[in-house]
């Protein structure tokens, strides 16, 4: 493995930070401290994950963004830096919708990107996934001293016409992402 266990975590809070900063002038905007920890069953084959239950993330974001909006905050933008939260993020946003009258969204960073991504990437279909191409670069720019280059391998998943193993790509079904596929 070429990357830290902490690249999740880093990549999207130091976009979020960046992000805060860039709209500063528009926008007053508070960056939550991160949540460390997601639902990472796929990735227990790499030594160091720490994976937590889908109903234990869903709680635990549900209960940060009551905490929050107990303190005065009618917004929320929860950001998510990891695939394999998506599913429960989902759940997660609309229960706090349904118990709250906060007005919170999710919104995955590689997807607020997409487009850019999309111009730049030197990968083919199912070279931005994990560990890739946009994973690597971001961490080369936030901290390259853990970036393992020597350890990069180029993989390109398995992908059909149905199940595209890429966070760009067009997907027309729904398939739990397994690092082995």
């Amino acid at each position: 493995m070429h990357l830290s266990v902490n690249t999740d975590t880093v990549d999207v809070y130091e976009i979020a930070v960046r992000s805060a900063k860039a709209a500063a002038d528009k926008v007053h905007v508070i960056v939550a401290p991160r949540i460390p920890y997601g639902h990472s069953e796929n990735h227990m084959d790499f030594p160091g994950t720490i994976t937590l239950s889908q109903n234990t993330l869903i709680s635990t974001v549900v209960e940060v963004c009551k905490s929050i909006h107990h303190h005065g905050f009618k917004r929320i933008l929860i950001l998510n830096g990891h695939g394999g939260n998506s599913v429960p993020l989902h759940v997660a946003t609309n229960q706090v919708r349904a118990e709250t009258d906060l007005f919170v969204v999710l919104a995955d960073y590689w997807a607020l990107a997409s487009e850019k991504i999309s111009e730049v990437r030197e990968s083919a279909t199912g070279g931005i996934n994990h560990g890739c191409e946009l994973e690597t670069s971001l961490q080369l720019v936030l901290q390259p001293e853990l970036v393992h280059m020597d350890k990069a391998q180029k993989v390109i998943p398995k992908h059909t016409e149905y199940v595209v193993r890429d966070i760009i790509g067009p997907k027309k079904v729904y398939s739990p992402g397994w690092t082995w596929m």
